[in-house]
């Protein structure tokens, strides 16, 4: 017999082969507000894998939007430390 587990974590890892030759930081305007993401691609430059910043649901009334005090600051200084002034980082030269 099975039985199923269920585990959550606050952090996590992924372990993947992937291509990744590309972080590009976007920074994308949606039907709720701006929407912050760093994209890892491939070398034609196509998404393998999009990671967004959370917005803050429980503190804006259940409504997206909002982000948790400090998430924007911290996207901000991620992007000005790594990417280049396209605004995306060549992973391997």
């Amino acid at each position: 017999m099975w039985r199923a587990r269920v585990v959550t974590f606050c952090i996590f890892r992924v372990y993947a082969h992937v291509q990744a030759t590309t972080l590009a930081f976007d920074k994308l305007y949606g039907p709720t507000g701006e929407l912050y993401s760093m994209r890892i691609m491939d070398a034609a430059g196509e998404k393998i894998l999009s990671i967004l910043l959370n917005y803050d649901i429980e503190g804006n009334d259940g409504k997206p939007g909002k982000y948790y005090a400090g998430a924007v600051e911290k996207w901000e200084e991620l992007r000005k430390k790594y990417a280049d002034i396209n605004g995306d980082v060549k992973l391997f030269e």
